[in-house]
């Protein structure tokens, strides 16, 4: 699997994962938590199409930690 394949996995992964989290009672932390992961992939989808394939990986596994962040509490 090459970068940009691992890439758009772990972001159909993390927003999945936020989709089913915002069905969840959160608090307004994880809330926030959760908005700024969406807005790491659609970061990361932007330095896709720049060719920034490194800085897209980066944003993607930024979204990913926050997400998990929420999970543990949750």
């Amino acid at each position: 699997m090459n970068l940009a394949q691992r890439i758009n996995a772990l972001r159909a992964a993390v927003e999945e994962r936020i989709q089913r989290l915002n069905h969840s009672s959160l608090s307004t932390a994880d809330r926030k938590a959760l908005q700024d992961a969406h807005a790491f992939l659609l970061q990361t989808g932007e330095a896709m199409k720049r060719g920034d394939l490194q800085e897209s990986m980066n944003l993607a596994q930024k979204a990913d930690l926050l997400v998990a962040a929420v999970e543990k509490r949750h």
